[in-house]
């Protein structure tokens, strides 16, 4: 069913019928039952405290001692579940901003397979066309400037391909990789 149809049908029921669907709709789904009660109080220290414990736990899946055995599909569920509470899109974009972060430290501590670090750099055009989109391009590269030139934030090798990202957008941000010390 379509938008447009779903709101024909509500516009063609009374005030009570409309109460009595949400509370069915409550009762029935426990994502509807969330999104109610983050609508009705709005906590997102919470919310953001959720969805982070989340991604660690699913960035720290390893095998064999450090082998990285992280899903990028569940990051990113976690980040749309995380928008789909319009939470405002400064708080989206510091979500998405502290999940590619989470992704990227981790390739510090744990051995990330060549398609992994694909998928994690993959994740910064993504967050730079979300902050350019939202209006918030200039604070989103004042956080990369900080984040990159920190020798020791990730892997050198995902570090070369956030590089190559960042000089195929046309962005001059020096990333340091630790290889001219």
């Amino acid at each position: 069913m379509s938008k447009a149809t779903l709101k024909k049908e509500l516009d063609l029921m009374d005030r009570q019928q409309l109460v009595d669907i949400i509370l069915d709709i409550y009762a029935a789904r426990p994502e509807a039952k969330e999104y109610f009660e983050f609508f009705i109080n709005p906590d997102i220290v919470k919310l953001t405290d959720r969805v982070l414990d989340k991604a660690k736990k699913e960035i720290a899946r390893v095998k064999r001692g450090s082998y990285s055995r992280l899903r990028i599909s569940k990051i990113k569920a976690l980040d749309k579940y995380f928008a789909s509470f319009n939470p405002g899109s400064d708080r989206v974009l510091d979500m998405k901003f502290r999940l590619f972060n989470l992704c990227v430290l981790q390739s510090f501590l744990s051995y990330y397979p060549p398609a992994l670090l694909k998928s994690v750099s993959n994740m910064l055009p993504e967050l730079i066309k979300y902050a350019d989109a939202s209006g918030q391009f200039t604070i989103l590269l004042g956080r990369l400037e900080r984040y990159l030139t920190n020798p020791f934030q990730a892997d050198r090798q995902l570090k070369k391909m956030l590089a190559d990202h960042l000089y195929n957008l046309g962005i001059d941000i020096k990333v340091n990789d630790r290889t001219n010390l």
